[in-house]
């Protein structure tokens, strides 16, 4: 069973991509500035160290209009400032290097998570994650999308399940497990005696 029935084929992409820098952008959102890879190119060969360039991202059909926990200005990310996240901006934004063979080795591939949560995670423990403030990317955001049209419930379990997966496959980190779980249960518990 595939979260995301697209998985495969986003799978299949990567495997074949031979170039040194991934970008993706699903079919439904798209690019907004002409020049966010010439940005985040720069960024990433002037920053070998660093394995992941991230930008800010306008959401469309949603009160908030950029996500989450981005900061406001320009910073560059260690992992370990990265330990509690499991997500961060939005996938049309980011651009990577080309470490999908290695990725592609992991079980967690094959694994009911989206693949975007393995990616950031993934590339988030390689190396360094840039932000740069520029809004290069537009998410058209639909709440009855795969994950948001399902009852709550089975959102939540999803949450535990991919900490799980995360954990097993990628970081390894109880503590990171722990923390990760009670925030999920947190929220599971506020949805529930709602």
């Amino acid at each position: 069973m595939e979260e995301n029935p697209d998985d495969s084929t986003i799978l299949d992409c990567m495997e074949q991509g031979g170039g040194e820098y991934i970008c993706i952008c699903d079919g439904d959102d798209y690019w907004i500035d002409d020049n966010k890879l010439q940005f985040q190119f720069d960024v990433l060969e002037k920053n070998p160290e660093a394995s992941l360039c991230i930008t800010d991202t306008l959401i469309k059909g949603q009160e908030k209009e950029r996500p989450q926990g981005l900061p406001p200005k320009f910073k560059i990310f260690g992992p370990r400032e990265l330990k509690k996240r499991i997500y961060m901006g939005h996938i049309s934004s980011w651009m990577m290097r080309n470490r999908m063979q290695e990725m592609l080795q992991s079980p967690i591939v094959k694994k009911p998570i989206a693949i975007d949560n393995v990616i950031f995670n993934f590339y988030k423990l390689k190396g360094k994650t840039i932000f740069l403030p520029h809004k290069t990317s537009l998410y058209r955001f639909d709440p009855n999308g795969i994950f948001r049209g399902q009852k709550s419930i089975a959102n939540h379990k999803k949450h535990f399940r991919h900490n799980w997966y995360l954990f097993y496959y990628l970081h390894k980190d109880p503590i990171q497990l722990i923390r990760s779980m009670g925030y999920a249960a947190k929220r599971f518990s506020i949805e529930f005696f709602k």
